[in-house]
């Protein structure tokens, strides 16, 4: 796509659907008129991909039955990868809160103690933050070697 702006606008009704895109914003402006009678549209510049455009984020139930984790750990590690790679904003740092909040969303027991599992894995370390932890590059390899066999079986 080019640096140019784009206009880009969807009307959802109940019986039809129009998306109006041009870089000529009197274009877009006309033909929304045209749609929505004489109230006067607001439209907003994007050089945004259209939404049709592009794969769809991997959600983290998705991406935990690719890695396939057995151990507590590695459920761990797989959901710390995801927060630190994959997730629309990437995190560089974590609570262990934030991990173990998300063992329920694949249906994984959470574990009792996140803080002492983090700090008896070669998975984790220590964040600058404190109170925070990051995958090591032991964990991250560990996480892209699971990734690999189940692309390899896929």
């Amino acid at each position: 796509m080019t640096d140019r702006e784009i206009f880009r606008v969807r009307i959802r009704r109940a019986d039809y659907e129009v998306e109006v895109e041009s870089s000529d914003k009197r274009y877009v402006d006309e033909k929304l008129r045209e749609h929505l009678g004489s109230a006067t549209p607001t439209v907003l510049a994007t050089n945004a991909p259209p939404v049709n455009e592009g794969p769809r984020p991997t959600s983290l139930k998705e991406f935990a039955a690719r890695v396939r984790p057995d151990k507590k750990v590695e459920i761990a590690a797989s959901v710390a990868y995801y927060l630190e790679h994959l997730i629309e904003v990437p995190v560089t740092h974590w609570k262990p809160e934030d991990v173990a909040s998300r063992f329920t969303e694949i249906r994984k027991e959470r574990p009792k103690n996140m803080p002492n599992l983090l700090k008896s894995s070669l998975y984790f370390m220590q964040a600058d933050e404190k109170g925070c932890y990051k995958l090591t590059d032991t964990g991250i390899l560990w996480v892209r070697g699971r990734l690999e066999t189940s692309e390899g079986q896929g």
